[in-house]
């Protein structure tokens, strides 16, 4: 764990709970768990400036795993947009687009989604494309297994928040196709910020253009590179193409 104080230190601790096996073998309640710092007494936290309100977050560090395939870090889901956002506005710096682009890192996903409905009425898209993580679901081996690591972008036509626009889906498909780029269908009983994306007034054509990761959610999550480089073309290629007959295009589909 990470202890932060009001003055931007940050202090390296652990999360203690009661050792004996009795206690371990039940569910934990938050009022019972303790973030030991080292600290010997409640004099030295306050000598070390930590209050009431000071952020807690669970560490991970960034690790580059066997083979250098496969990639570990805190909350891929989802710091692999924020990534992939930067890297996009890199990449399209000195391409004249037939469309205005806007990129944005949306926070508060999981308390109602408050940051993709402000950010929406702020920009008032046409399009909107969501880069978010999905949970893999191949640590089992099952061959017909719905999101794996290693098999490309994720083609979402279903999610529990939404229905994809069939037309745009259909268009990231066919521009893996004709760019050799990895891809793969998905369905989840998740949501994500689409959720209030594709519903803005009268209806916001919107693409999930997602990966999936291994323990989605956690300190030590796991992503494949070469699904970060699948969803990086796809969408570039995507982003590119884009001009306002298209969009007319795929407004169409959502009446």
């Amino acid at each position: 764990m990470m202890v932060k104080n009001n003055d931007g230190k940050e202090f390296k601790g652990t999360i203690i709970t009661a050792d004996s096996d009795e206690e371990n073998s039940k569910v934990i309640k938050a009022n019972e768990m303790l973030v030991d710092i080292g600290a010997t007494s409640k004099e030295e936290v306050n000598e070390l400036g930590i209050k009431f309100g000071d952020s807690i977050v669970v560490d991970g560090q960034f690790e580059v795993l066997a083979k250098g395939q496969r990639i570990l870090s805190k909350a891929w889901d989802n710091r692999y947009s924020c990534v992939l956002g930067i890297e996009l506005l890199e990449a399209l710096k000195d391409i004249k687009l037939d469309v205005d682009l806007y990129v944005g890192c949306i926070v508060q996903n999981k308390v109602d989604l408050r940051g993709s409905e402000p950010a929406t009425n702020l920009i008032k898209p046409d399009l909107a494309i969501v880069m978010d993580c999905f949970q893999a679901n191949d640590i089992d081996g099952v061959k017909e297994a719905v999101g794996k690591l290693g098999e490309g972008v994720l083609a979402n036509f279903y999610d529990k928040s939404m229905m994809p626009n069939r037309t745009l889906l259909r268009y990231l498909v066919d521009i893996c196709k004709s760019n050799h780029i990895k891809y793969q269908y998905y369905y989840s009983m998740k949501e994500n910020d689409a959720k209030w994306i594709h519903k803005k007034i009268i209806g916001c054509p919107t693409l999930m253009a997602c990966i999936c990761a291994r323990n989605i959610n956690t300190n030590s999550s796991i992503i494949d590179i070469n699904d970060y480089m699948a969803a990086k073309k796809a969408i570039i290629q995507v982003v590119k193409s884009l001009d306002s007959e298209k969009i007319d295009k795929f407004k169409a589909e959502n009446r």
